[in-house]
């Protein structure tokens, strides 16, 4: 049920809420050390691992991401190991935005808090444990495809202020011309920032580049 009077906020969460980058470069980090491999020769061999994986299963698997980084450094002895430390990662996740924590128990006074997110239910879930205590199961959207299911999910809030928070112009977009009176933020920062084109005739209701502006926009709109 929508709590009364209070908008709904839907958070995205790789790139606004999570920092991929940080994720990666502190896994790749963990195995490198493990063997006394070099740094950049670490992340190279883990990038691809992690790329081809994504590719191969349209998510992380930490299993299959191990074996193949086990290959790529000649160490299938070591595979558990590598495993072990990948798991970890996954289950534990510690690489929220500096400011998450706290924007998100600021916004919760102030409005519902949700999510919006694609990925592995799972790993998302595990993502976000250190606040999940402050999000509505009803308004929490994980593991999904985002182009499809956006129709719907809008529907569900025609007679609620909508707060729609990506990094993913296009997401914000298709919301928009969805629901006209949503407000769309736009965070605009990591691997998809700097390669997203303006979509004509579009403009994001605000633009930030550290989620917590949000706060004060959720108050002013």
């Amino acid at each position: 049920m929508m709590q009364q009077n209070k908008p709904v906020v839907l958070f995205d969460i790789d790139y606004t809420l999570f920092n991929r980058d940080i994720f990666l470069e502190s896994l790749f980090d963990s195995i490198g050390s493990l063997f006394k491999i070099d740094k950049k020769a670490m992340a190279q061999i883990g990038q691809t691992a992690y790329k081809e994986t994504v590719n191969e299963f349209n998510r992380f698997k930490p299993k299959e991401f191990s074996l193949k980084v086990a290959k790529a450094l000649g160490r299938i002895r070591g595979l558990r190991k590598i495993e072990d430390i990948a798991m970890a990662k996954y289950n534990r996740p510690e690489s929220l935005y500096e400011e998450t924590l706290e924007t998100i128990s600021e916004v919760s006074r102030i409005a519902v808090i949700g999510i919006f997110s694609k990925g592995h239910k799972q790993f998302q879930v595990n993502k976000v444990r250190k606040f999940k205590h402050l999000l509505h199961v009803d308004h929490v959207y994980m593991g999904v495809d985002k182009y499809k299911t956006l129709p719907k999910i809008i529907d569900k809030y025609k007679q609620t202020k909508l707060y729609l928070i990506d990094d993913l112009l296009d997401i914000l977009y298709l919301a928009k011309k969805l629901k006209n009176d949503i407000v769309t933020i736009w965070v605009k920062r990591g691997i998809y920032a700097a390669s997203q084109e303006l979509i004509p005739g579009f403009k994001p209701d605000a633009i930030i580049t550290n989620i917590s502006d949000i706060v004060s926009i959720i108050k002013n709109n």
